[in-house]
């Protein structure tokens, strides 16, 4: 019953972070918030292409860019190309594995591996099922539901028991980032993947 409090309170917390105009575009909406939370303080230029391509291709693919895909980018000189890779990546097989393994640490904290929780991970990032969804459909799991059934054997295991508790305070105390996340779920209809509007 607490994990359940829990989770609601996890979902509510995105709608108390800075408020933003959503007629803007979700770079706009990102650097806003990010202004407003560093201030007056000294930040660091904007990456060079070179950093930029490893970082997106680490976040977003969960490994380096390969030679061709490396040569590719730094030959293109078509000033929307990082978007481009951007949506390029997350429509891509690696994002749907990147995120599952993320949420797999984030939620299991490195406490076993159950190949049916993988499955029911992959295939949400696969259909890119928004957060408030997989929520739902861990607290209230169904066994007999293919789509679900990953989340019912995972906790129907005592021996993976796992903390839901540590998960929500780390969502809770990121609540920027679960703010962005809901919100560039939503972003474009027809691919709520997409990074730019």
């Amino acid at each position: 019953m607490i994990y359940r409090v829990l989770i609601t309170a996890c979902l509510a917390v995105p709608q108390l972070a800075l408020a933003v105009n959503a007629a803007d575009s979700l770079p706009v909406q990102i650097d806003r918030l990010i202004e407003a939370k560093v201030g007056d303080a000294k930040i660091s230029a904007p990456a060079d292409d070179a950093e930029f391509l490893r970082r997106v291709y680490l976040d977003l693919a969960g490994r380096i860019p390969t030679v061709h895909e490396a040569t590719s980018f730094l030959n293109n000189q078509s000033a929307d190309r990082r978007d481009k890779l951007i949506e390029t990546l997350l429509a891509g097989p690696d994002y749907p594995r990147r995120m599952q393994e993320l949420f797999h640490v984030m939620l299991m904290e490195r406490r076993g591996d159950n190949e049916e929780w993988a499955k029911f991970l992959r295939a949400a990032f696969e259909q890119n099922k928004p957060w408030h969804l997989m929520a739902r459909a861990i607290l209230k799991p169904d066994a007999d539901n293919e789509e679900l059934r990953g989340d019912a054997l995972l906790r129907s295991d005592p021996g993976r028991a796992w903390n839901l508790r540590a998960a929500i305070r780390r969502c809770r105390r990121d609540a920027l980032v679960c703010r962005w996340s809901a919100e560039f779920k939503h972003q474009s209809p027809g691919n709520s993947r997409s990074a730019s509007s």
